[in-house]
Parts: C-alpha cells; structure tokens; sequence
C-alpha cells in the first residue's frame, strides 16, 4: 500500500478518533512528504503538539501526496518497509 492510498484509507478513521490511533500511519506519511514538506512531516509525527496541528498536517500531507505522481511517492516511501503493519492501534 502506497502512501497515497493510506491517507485515503484512514481520513475517515481519523476524522471519528483522532491521530492518536495513527502514529505509525503517520509516521509513514511524514516519511512520504518530508523532502517537499518538511514542516508538514514535522507536524504530522509532533505527539506534544496540539491534535488540531496534527489535523491540519494530515489535511497538508494528503493534499500533497494528490499533487505527487506514483512514481514520486514510491521513491519517497519504501512500500516494502511496512508491508503488514497495522495502521491503527
């Protein structure tokens, strides 16, 4: 699973319990976003910030990850690294 295809897969998960549920999704999509977006990777994985920042990066990182072509978002992510790992807790 690509990172685009998790942020589409979780967004409504994550609007009913929040990203705390999400650290690992969430690390992955920082991962997939910090070269073009480091403020935005930063944010995403901030477990001492605030949920709302938390929630505006996530809305950043998918909005990003639209704008970026497959074969961006492979290079950017090892897909092979997280295969089988549990989005949520």
């Amino acid at each position: 699973m690509n990172a685009q295809t998790l942020a589409q897969d979780i967004t409504d998960d994550v609007i009913d319990r929040g990203t705390e549920p999400f650290r690992i999704a969430f690390g992955i999509l920082a991962d997939a976003v910090r070269d073009a977006h480091p403020g935005v990777a930063e944010a995403l994985t901030d477990w001492e910030g605030a949920e709302v920042a938390r929630l505006r990066a996530f809305a950043l990182a998918r909005e990003a990850l639209r704008d970026m072509d497959d074969a961006s978002v492979a290079e950017a992510q090892d897909e092979d690294a997280h295969a089988g790992v549990p989005w949520a807790a």
